[in-house]
């Protein structure tokens, strides 16, 4: 399992052409593909959807969950995770943090994950 997730990582690799800590790119200490920042879009869209005040760890999973990436879909595929499952429990734990702190229901605006 280690080594798929060291091959998808480095799949996300830096753009070419742009060192570490390059402020001309980004606000970002590193640089991003555009695969990784497709996920961030997702995770930011995650975490406004569920009223964090940044983007949380959940919020990122949920991005990897709902994202199309086939490398994500065929890494969880064979961990045999079913995404849709791993989706509504993240969305139910979200919403019961909610409820616990009085915020609103949460509702996702992250795609399908099929």
């Amino acid at each position: 399992m280690r080594q798929q997730v060291i091959r998808l990582l480095s799949s996300y690799g830096p753009v070419s052409g742009r060192e570490p800590g390059d402020p001309s790119e980004g606000p970002f200490p590193w640089p991003f593909t555009e695969r990784a920042l497709r996920v961030l879009d997702l995770a930011q869209e995650s975490s406004h959807d569920l009223h964090h005040p940044a983007i949380e760890p959940a919020d990122i999973l949920l991005a990897l969950v709902v994202t199309d990436d086939a490398e994500v879909v065929e890494l969880f595929d064979s961990w045999g995770i079913d995404r849709l499952q791993l989706r509504r429990r993240i969305m139910d734990l979200a919403e019961e943090e909610d409820r616990e702190d009085g915020d609103g229901p949460a509702t996702p605006n992250g795609g399908s994950p099929t």
